[in-house]
């Protein structure tokens, strides 16, 4: 028996976003270290309202395909954050400095279910993600245009809302299971500068843990699970060449290796490369023209 499973289209009206940040700036040049402190809060909220359709009519017997059918989903999606982060720059001596900062990132997801019929029951429910978020660097000025950099930092990707709509066990309400994937990236390199140029090399590797990935795609439905740890490891060359006042041009090679760390299934085994991430990136060339208000504009 072929149990019919009916697609779902789904439209997002009456989104609104709100993007807020504040911060602070004091400078000390007087002491035995001349420093700088910043601290300072990031606040955004979004708000949509998600509806679900079959996008079908059954009619006599006969399925009219790709039409807007019955409504089977209608909720009101409530998601926002607060960043509170401090920065710090430390010129521990006239060709070194330090650079360190923390961030604590909290997230909260708030659903509404409002499509509460018959036998499908009430999926409303609610989710917060809270992590430290530290990082510092250190550089080195080996001359006035040649200096070297060592970095480490910690990141964090929370799910967005789609990745939080549908279960991978094809049950009803939201993907709260899915955790947050947090990584730990290290990196060394040096810049120098050439004439109105200036040349990277950097080598660079990022642990992550919980990396969040598809778990299946049907029917228009596609749900995500988190997939273990991964590791991506690379070089990465680089080119900015100022040409003129009003013309710049960047060129950039990237040779990345990345890898599941351990299993996560049958579909995912350690060793196993991440798809969708290239190998080799070869060469970009992305140029940019400044426009110049004068006689000619």
């Amino acid at each position: 028996m072929t149990i019919y499973r009916p697609t779902v289209a789904q439209e997002m009206g009456g989104d609104h976003s709100i993007n807020k940040a504040t911060r602070w700036t004091h400078h000390d040049d007087s002491g035995f270290i001349p420093y700088a402190i910043t601290t300072g809060l990031d606040y955004e909220a979004m708000t949509e309202q998600r509806k679900g359709y079959e996008n079908f009519v059954y009619q006599n017997g006969v399925y009219d395909l790709g039409t807007k059918g019955d409504m089977r989903r209608n909720e009101r999606n409530l998601m926002w954050n607060l960043d509170p982060y401090i920065q710090t720059h430390w010129q521990l001596t006239s060709a070194l400095g330090l650079d360190a900062g923390a961030r604590y990132s909290s997230v909260w997801f708030d659903s509404n279910d409002r499509y509460v019929v018959g036998k499908n029951g009430d999926d409303s429910g609610e989710a917060s993600y809270h992590k430290w978020l530290p990082a510092a660097a250190l550089k080195y000025a080996m001359t006035p245009q040649w200096n070297v950099y060592l970095s480490a930092g910690r990141g964090f990707e929370t799910p967005t809302i789609n990745e939080l709509s549908y279960r991978p066990d094809g049950q009803s309400g939201l993907n709260f299971a899915l955790q947050p994937a947090t990584n730990t990236t290290v990196e060394a390199g040096s810049k120098w500068q050439v004439g109105t140029g200036m040349a990277s090399l950097s080598v660079f590797n990022t642990d992550t843990k919980n990396e969040i990935v598809v778990a299946a795609s049907d029917n228009g439905r596609t749900s995500y699970q988190n997939a273990g740890k991964t590791r991506r490891r690379g070089v990465e060359l680089g080119w900015d060449q100022q040409f003129a006042p009003a013309w710049r041009a960047k060129l950039a090679w990237t040779l990345l290796d990345a890898t599941y760390r351990e299993n996560a299934g049958d579909a995912i085994q350690s060793g196993n490369r991440i798809p969708g991430i290239a190998r080799n990136r070869g060469l970009t060339l992305s140029g940019t023209k400044t426009h110049v208000k004068g006689f000619w504009s």
